[in-house]
């Protein structure tokens, strides 16, 4: 199969939101990646009580010391 058969298998089961969002992106490709993200509107909405639980959550571990690198992790998986 080929890529583009793939992307039109792949289209098919997007959302409305979705197909909109991927439309604007292949419109946008003149640009750069990032532009096309700074272009994007803030996310505005308001945290759901369980979103602000696990940033809390994050936070304490971060307080703690209860996080790993991202050299860490690589380091880790090359010599797994």
């Amino acid at each position: 199969m080929t890529a583009k058969e793939k992307l039109r298998a792949q289209v098919e089961d997007l959302t409305e939101q979705e197909a909109e969002a991927t439309l604007e992106f292949i419109a946008a490709r003149g640009q750069s990646f990032g532009d096309w993200l700074d272009s994007r509107p803030e996310d505005d909405e308001p945290l759901s009580p369980e979103e602000q639980a696990a940033l809390a959550d994050s936070d304490a571990d971060i307080a703690a010391g209860r996080i790993v690198s991202y050299a860490e992790v690589k380091q880790a998986l090359d010599a797994g």
